[in-house]
């Protein structure tokens, strides 16, 4: 579980550049700089255009479409979208996210920096792609070991199925299926509850980063369950 904490852990806030067509009539995208913070797979920040005085607030999401030949975390191609809105807009900007990147010399040295070195590039459609890929790339092992666990009664194997029924849930929300991903948060509150264990470090880390997530998803009922088996949720009860 340790990598997926990695990429699930709440991003502080950085700059970063992406290249888009703010406008639909615009006929050629343009590189614009952001500064945002992640909370994988939301996004919320704020993006700086020469002229305007205030920056525009920028709130999205990063969606991945995983098919039987494209399953995500696929190391040939990741197939999804970066969809966000800017300021009050109703429209939603759509970036799409492709790990093609070996398009040019320049592509493939910053590729090579990228896997070698503790270089990250600031294309904020790279690091995306970067976050889908590990966070994919773990997608059946935590199926696989869900199911192992679910029969379990030892407390201990309890809560460690409760962990990995919460980052099932997030990789759902990254498939853009937030029902389903409520449905597995439940589950694992049931599981947490019946273990009779206090929370971890970790899991107290992952239970307010879902929180916040599910909200962003007005799924209110599953994110009050989690903010219930939290301490400080406790305290207020």
């Amino acid at each position: 579980m340790d990598e997926l904490d990695a990429v699930f852990r709440p991003q502080e806030r950085r700059s970063y550049t992406l290249e888009f067509a703010l406008l639909r009539w615009q006929p050629v995208p343009r590189h614009y700089d952001l500064d945002v913070g992640i909370l994988f797979p939301m996004v919320e920040g704020s993006l700086y255009r020469s002229g305007d005085e205030r920056p525009i607030k920028v709130k999205g999401r990063v969606i991945q479409f995983a098919s039987p030949t494209h399953a995500l975390g696929s190391t040939e191609s990741v197939l999804g979208e970066f969809v966000f809105r800017l300021g009050d807009a109703s429209a939603e900007v759509r970036v799409a996210l492709d790990s093609s990147f070996l398009k040019g010399l320049r592509d493939a040295a910053t590729w090579g920096l990228e896997v070698f070195t503790s270089y990250e590039s600031p294309d904020l459609r790279r690091h995306l792609v970067r976050l889908v890929r590990q966070a994919g790339a773990r997608l059946g092992e935590v199926i696989r070991l869900c199911e192992q666990m679910a029969s379990s009664e030892d407390p201990a194997d309890a809560l460690a199925h409760a962990e990995l029924l919460w980052a099932r849930a997030r990789l759902m929300m990254l498939l853009n299926q937030d029902e389903a991903a409520a449905e597995y948060v439940v589950q694992g509150c049931h599981r947490a509850e019946s273990s009779g264990l206090p929370l971890g470090p970790r899991m107290v880390r992952a239970g307010q980063g879902l929180c916040l997530l599910l909200e962003g998803a007005r799924e209110e009922d599953a994110a009050g369950r989690v903010q219930s088996l939290l301490p400080h949720g406790r305290d207020r009860a």
